[in-house]
């Protein structure tokens, strides 16, 4: 399963370079904006720039508005992409597949903010359960057990074009299923990321590095997570 998915990825890396790219470059975005308010910050209590930081932090708050707005559709369209080309389309169009991932957007956000929401709601039970050791424990497996279960349920909603509540449902069942499977990649890829992210020092060029592989990492991942839903399919 993970080859097959892999030889696909590879062959068709130069279709899915473009959200690599996007990728990196917000990760470039959020590298600049958190260091330059560091570098403001060091120098407040010499000069009294305040202003100047609390500028850098509306900066920071326009970044994560534009990621909020963005990530919907830069994912939506990497899903849409491995949908296409997991059915071996030919001539892919690029920007007809943007305008079409921007079909998913609201439905996008209406899942991932329900999914947060539930987890949200777990996580706050199990606070609320104070010192219940015996308590903590099977929550705790619980929420890792839904987190899994809902990692497909996104790419679920671009495949079937379904309402939130079918993408919810039938996302959830195939993240059952395949339960063993998305841990299994979930240990590889994470054991890959640490290891990148501990060879490299976190310089321009190490930074360039490391979001490169990771982007290219999260793209194999949604790949793998539509090749579930046509499996299903």
């Amino acid at each position: 399963m993970y080859t097959d998915v892999y030889k696909k990825y590879v062959n068709n890396f130069k279709t899915i370079l473009p959200f690599i790219l996007v990728k990196v470059g917000i990760d470039l975005l959020n590298y600049f904006s958190g260091s330059s308010v560091k570098r403001v910050e060091k120098y407040d209590m010499v000069f009294g720039i305040g202003e100047i930081i609390r500028n850098m932090e509306i900066q920071l708050i326009v970044l994560g508005l534009f990621l909020f707005i963005s990530s919907p559709i830069i994912y939506a369209f990497m899903a849409l992409l491995c949908k296409k080309i997991l059915k071996d389309e030919e001539d892919i169009n690029l920007g007809e597949t943007l305008r079409e991932s921007t079909h998913y957007y609201f439905r996008y956000i209406g899942l991932s903010i329900i999914i947060i929401v539930i987890m949200i709601g777990i996580s706050l039970f199990m606070i609320l359960t104070g010192g219940m050791f015996l308590l903590i424990i099977p929550i705790v497996l619980f929420l890792l057990y839904f987190a899994i279960t809902v990692e497909p349920c996104t790419e679920y909603l671009v495949y079937s074009d379904s309402s939130v509540e079918e993408a919810f449902s039938g996302g959830r069942k195939i993240g059952k299923k395949y339960f063993w499977e998305i841990v299994g990649l979930n240990i590889i890829t994470t054991l890959i990321s640490l290891v990148f992210k501990s060879s490299f020092f976190l310089n321009m060029p190490g930074l360039l590095i490391v979001s490169f592989i990771t982007a290219i990492i999260q793209g194999y991942v949604i790949m793998f997570r539509m090749n579930l839903c046509t499996l299903e399919n």
